[in-house]
């Protein structure tokens, strides 16, 4: 039951740690999207064409973003439960090794 709650608090965090990070790249990829549009031409509000395509930059962005943020946290699991099974992998060989010590005693 411990390990349940423990994944089900990582998932949580990960899904939140995407939303976030999606949802500040596509503002940041939308705004600078628009603010060269208006760099360029200095008429405000901008174009449909120009709406369009910060959207288009918008979504790109999160998409990028949420997918390195799901990437990471995969990575970082793997890699943890990698360290875990070389610890378990280890425990039984160092028995071993303990009990022939004390046996040569």
């Amino acid at each position: 039951m411990r390990i349940m709650g423990h994944l089900l608090a990582r998932g949580c965090r990960t899904l939140f740690n995407m939303l976030f990070t999606a949802v500040l790249a596509a503002a940041v990829a939308g705004g600078a999207a628009l603010l060269v549009a208006y760099a360029q031409t200095r008429h405000w509000p901008p174009s449909q064409l120009t709406d369009v395509t910060a959207a288009a930059f918008a979504v790109l962005a999160a998409y990028a973003a949420g997918v390195t943020v799901l990437l990471r946290a995969s990575t970082q699991a793997v890699l943890g439960a990698a360290k875990v099974v070389e610890k378990e992998a280890v425990a039984p060989v160092k028995a071993v090794e303990r009990e022939l010590e004390t046996t040569k005693s």
